[in-house]
């Protein structure tokens, strides 16, 4: 199943509508990118926002600042783009739920990693950036963007030690708690109809849609293509 999908027309974000049997309400999963045209992220808001209930994500931590270098210092002015906006005080019938780990949460985990590790990772993001600050283009964010929900042969050959300490924090533990959140959600509503949507980024779905398949017995009803980045 697809979650991102890349061409020469750009690239694009699987939206998809998934029932079970067994749960009343429907979930809808709007896979995000942090980049993109401003009337993707226009249209995710105002359709999930038209939900009863919304899970956000978003660690509010000085950490995750410096991680997020890359791709927030890029050129949006030049490459016509922006960077993923804040839900927040937008206007909609939905709850809004965070389901993402607390500032504190995410600092005691990333505490945990060795020291070289935590001085590597935002040196790293903070070079990245600058070099998408001067050299990227649309076409060049869109190359190779395409995603499964199965991890990729590459994802596979790029495997470590230091990369699975890595992604244990960043992603990992975040997929475990949305996934809490999101299976409370659903046995408190079992028999009320609702729908929930789910505004993450798109690699966090993976686990969304494992836990959904394999406990929920979900299965896709409907499903639409969101353009991200047109060329």
């Amino acid at each position: 199943m697809q979650i991102l999908e890349s061409s020469i027309i750009g690239l694009r974000s699987a939206c998809y509508v998934l029932s079970s049997p067994d749960y009343q309400p429907t979930v809808t999963l709007f896979p995000m990118v942090h980049v993109g045209d401003e009337s993707f992220f226009e249209t995710v808001y105002r359709d999930a926002l038209a939900h009863d209930f919304l899970l956000a994500e978003g660690v509010n931590s000085p950490v995750v600042k410096q991680l997020t270098r890359s791709y927030r210092w890029m050129a949006f002015d030049r490459l016509g783009l922006v960077l993923q906006p804040s839900i927040k005080g937008r206007s909609g019938r939905a709850q809004i739920i965070h389901a993402d780990l607390s500032a504190r949460e995410f600092e005691e985990a990333w505490a945990r990693l060795p020291l070289w590790l935590r001085l590597v990772a935002p040196a790293h993001s903070t070079g990245v950036g600058l070099h998408r600050f001067l050299t990227m283009s649309r076409d060049r964010l869109v190359e190779n963007r395409g995603m499964d929900e199965l991890s990729s042969r590459d994802d596979l050959l790029g495997w470590s030690p230091d990369q699975e300490a890595l992604m244990r924090v960043i992603l990992d533990i975040r997929d475990e708690r949305l996934c809490s959140v999101l299976l409370g959600l659903l046995e408190a509503n079992r028999e009320q109809d609702g729908t929930i949507a789910i505004v993450y980024g798109a690699r966090h779905m993976r686990a969304v849609l494992r836990l959904l398949v394999q406990q929920g017995s979900f299965r896709v009803r409907k499903a639409d293509w969101m353009p991200v980045i047109s060329l």
